[in-house]
């Protein structure tokens, strides 16, 4: 029909006439060879128009180069045809398969789509094209986060694409039925996904069941909903008379007429073969008009490289208006084009707009437009919303309250412990070493207030502060503890021939030397390894309304780079402290000495500290880094519990005392001092004691007699160590 129509033009090629001499490749390759070879050995060709398939265009046209021959292909669609150095003497009217990448970026740039999959089928069609649109995005900055392929079965793939949360696929492959069932299987359809795909399978795939597809065609239809369709602008949509005299509806209507009656079947390429005959006479006619008068097109040499050359000059140099739209081939032999994108909607397609590749929008259709499930384009991913995870301010304000409320309680004992310090009751409890005590509490309470300013507040140097106050403050208080148990313990188990008194000052010494141990640690750590403010993310989750929306909670943490190593240091030290002061405090839990009067409740202050410290510990390290808010108020509750309820047990019962004793003056009981003989040195026992005046008489009595047992005791240690002769002192 096409040379038809040019034989009939005077203004082209008017000495000549071209001949067209069919053959059918059939689509193999094999009969390809033979059909380009017995056109080489006849020499009656100047030029072939073909081959239709990619397969066999590849294979001829690796071959033509070395003949000088021009082929010139309708519907050969490889991209692996665009490499000149290969193909030279290849061109083609229908644009190249990654000619559409440039319409699949103009979409992904239309609805803000910056992250998106690549599935391809794996075949050289395929591979060349799914390729070159991988090299598209990264130019366009549009993330490829999955680029993957599959033989025959698309399972693996569609499930990877589930996991990774794919939501924008852009497809290259002819199994879409089989594809279709596999996203319908994994529910890889619907409001959150857009599949873009580009497949020569056009007839119906999204309606049928084939052999091997465990889907129904209801099934495959569901599983294809909405998806977007890039093809060939078969023929052009414009109503310009192009370079044959006519329209493109003109060419449809002449060519279905011309099918019917040679009751041939119609063919989408029939648009792009009729303007590869347009492309090749008008080339040719340049080519005649370059080479002059006298100089015949049919009578240049077989294979003649000057003339090849010259005509494949023209065809790149040839433009005109097809009825596929504009025709104007690049230096790579390929043709940009037009594409149509449709979308599924129910069980149809239906033509939504037009992309021409040299411009960077969509032309809409009239009265045509993109259905989405919830009204609005997809997005690519779930959008990301930081959130700083901080502590609610409900357990903020409650917990800096109990703190505070702590501190003034300390202050409150401290007050009371100043005041009464010259108080026999208070003076015989080593008021110094209490005042230790309560400074080691502030250090604990104010250190809660610290680890509740967390988010924006934290700094390394409040990092630096926390770990100080916890550290320093722990050690006072139980440093202080540790040294009057260790005291009773040295009263009641050691008795020499020397007397030696137990002074605070000893107690302090003991202290000291536990602080210096925390000071040497805690400025190695500074020095060596210091604290970072370091941001860290959390466990995401989706929101609830809205599952285009994940929440990525993050938190900043005080870091080091080798904290196992200085928490070793510390929980190993102080452990030890625990141990030895649990071990302290069994040893005299039943020692009640009237001139050390707290020496019952020091113990029990020592198996609280111990207890809060061993549950409290591992259960922090435990939830720290799963829930931040948990780990704060399990370390809150452990160091308000355990400091306060120190406080109490050291104070409270000394309170109660002098409260019971304030009605009548302090009056001295009878003191005993018993002084015993060892081999190392001696200790001064004082067991002064203080006890109110009583209107009830059976108090007295019982008073009287706990001091008559004591002087037993004593009278009977006395002989023991006169029978082993041992010397003695003892005071009254």
């Amino acid at each position: 029909m096409a040379f038809e129509d040019i034989n009939q033009r005077s203004d082209i090629l008017k000495e000549y006439k071209l001949n067209l001499i069919p053959r059918d490749t059939q689509g193999n390759t094999g009969l390809g060879n033979k059909v380009f070879y017995d056109f080489l050995r006849e020499k009656q060709v100047r030029l072939i128009l073909g081959p239709s398939r990619s397969n066999v265009a590849e294979s001829a046209g690796a071959t033509a180069k070395y003949y000088n021959m021009i082929q010139v292909s309708p519907s050969a669609a490889s991209g692996e045809l665009s490499n000149k150095d290969v193909f030279p003497y290849f061109f083609r009217t229908v644009p190249a398969l990654s000619a559409a990448n440039r319409t699949f970026i103009t979409i992904a740039q239309t609805f803000g789509w910056t992250r998106v999959a690549i599935l391809y089928q794996s075949r050289e069609l395929f591979i060349s094209a799914a390729t070159s649109l991988r090299q598209e995005c990264n130019k366009n900055k549009i993330q490829v986060i999955s680029y993957g392929s599959f033989l025959s079965d698309p399972k693996s793939q569609i499930k990877h694409l589930k996991d990774i949360d794919a939501r924008i696929i852009f497809g290259f492959f002819s199994k879409s039925t089989k594809t279709m069932c596999e996203i319908y299987k994994q529910k890889m359809h619907g409001r959150k996904y857009v599949w873009v795909i580009n497949t020569p399978d056009k007839y119906g795939w999204w309606k049928r069941s084939l052999p091997g597809v465990n889907c129904t065609p209801e099934e495959v239809n569901e599983g294809a909903k909405g998806i977007l369709s890039v093809n060939y602008m078969w023929l052009s949509s414009s109503h310009k008379r192009t370079e044959a005299g006519m329209t493109p509806d003109g060419f449809h209507s002449k060519f279905a007429e011309r099918a019917k009656l040679l009751n041939i079947n119609d063919t989408d390429y029939r648009g792009f073969a009729y303007d590869a005959a347009w492309l090749v006479a008008l080339a040719l006619n340049r080519t005649a008009q370059d080479l002059g008068p006298n100089n015949y097109l049919d009578t240049r040499p077989f294979g003649n490289k000057h003339f090849s050359n010259l005509l494949k000059d023209n065809l790149l140099l040839t433009e005109f208006q097809g009825v596929t739209s504009y025709v104007k081939l690049n230096d790579k032999g390929d043709r940009s084009g037009v594409f149509e994108i449709s979308q599924l909607k129910g069980s149809k397609f239906e033509a939504i707009c037009s992309h021409d590749v040299r411009e960077s929008f969509l032309t809409p259709y009239p009265g045509a437009g993109f259905q989405w499930e919830e009204g609005r384009p997809p997005v690519d991913r779930q959008s990301e919303r930081k959130q700083l995870n901080t502590i609610s301010m409900t357990v903020f304000v409650f917990m800096c309250s109990m703190a505070c409320l702590g501190i003034c309680l300390a202050f409150m004992f401290l007050c009371f412990n100043i005041r009464n310090r010259n108080r026999r009751l208070i003076k015989m409890s080593s008021p110094n070493l209490n005042n230790v005590i309560i400074l080691g509490c502030i250090l604990s309470y104010v250190s809660v207030i610290l680890f509740a300013l967390d988010g924006g507040y934290l700094t390394a140097d409040l990092c630096k502060a926390r770990a100080a106050t916890l550290c320093v403050g722990f050690t006072f208080v139980f440093g202080s503890l540790f040294s009057k148990t260790w005291r009773v313990h040295k009263i009641t188990r050691i008795i020499s021939a020397k007397k030696k008194v137990i002074k605070d000052l000893h107690l302090f010494g003991v202290i000291g030397v536990l602080i210096v141990i925390d000071m040497i640690i805690l400025l190695n750590w500074n020095f060596l390894d210091p604290f970072q403010k370091k941001m860290k993310y959390l466990s995401t989750f989706n929101d609830h309304d809205d599952d285009n929306i994940r929440h990525v909670p993050y938190m900043y943490m005080c870091e080091v780079n080798n904290i196992e190593i200085w928490l070793g240091l510390l929980y190993s030290y102080k452990g030890i402290l625990l141990l030895f002061g649990l071990f302290l405090a069994w040893e005299t839990r039943n020692v009640k000495i009237p001139a050390l009067n707290d020496s019952h409740h020091i113990g029990m202050a020592v198996y609280n500290v111990v207890i809060v410290c061993v549950v409290g510990t591992p259960v922090v390290t435990f939830v720290q880094d799963k829930q931040f808010e948990a780990s704060f108020i399990v370390t809150a509750i452990c160091i308000l519990f355990s400091t306060t309820s120190t406080l109490c047990i050291v104070f409270v019962p000394k309170i109660a005392a002098l409260r019971k004793c304030s009605r009548h003056d302090d009056y001295r009981v009878r003191t005993s001092t018993f002084s015993s003989m060892e081999t190392h040195g001696s200790i001064n026992w004082d067991t002064n004691s203080c006890s109110c005046y009583h209107n009830n008489t059976s108090n007295k009595e019982e008073e009287l007699q706990r001091l008559k047992d004591m002087l037993n005791r004593l009278q009977q240690e006395k002989q023991k160590m006169l029978q082993n002769g041992g010397s003695y002192s003892t005071q009254l």
